[in-house]
């Protein structure tokens, strides 16, 4: 039977590998009754916009910069 220190060991070990390698992202621990009863990792790959994306985005922040100096 493993002790009580062995298993929260464990436990930290785990918690450990989920943050290994974490560039962007966050690791949930879900506590139920005082135990860990779950740990996910959400990991977020960042992205450049292709550049065809930056010219309709510039486009569409003139557009509503207008829309607001007019007071629509």
């Amino acid at each position: 039977m493993d002790s009580i220190y062995d298993s929260q060991m464990r436990l930290v070990d785990v918690i450990l590998k989920s943050l290994d390698g974490l560039m962007y992202g966050s690791v949930n621990i879900t506590v139920h009754d005082g135990k860990i009863t779950q740990i996910d990792r959400l990991e977020k790959h960042r992205m450049s916009p292709p550049a065809a994306l930056d010219t309709v985005d510039k486009h569409s922040k003139v557009t509503l910069n207008r829309v607001e100096r007019a007071g629509m």
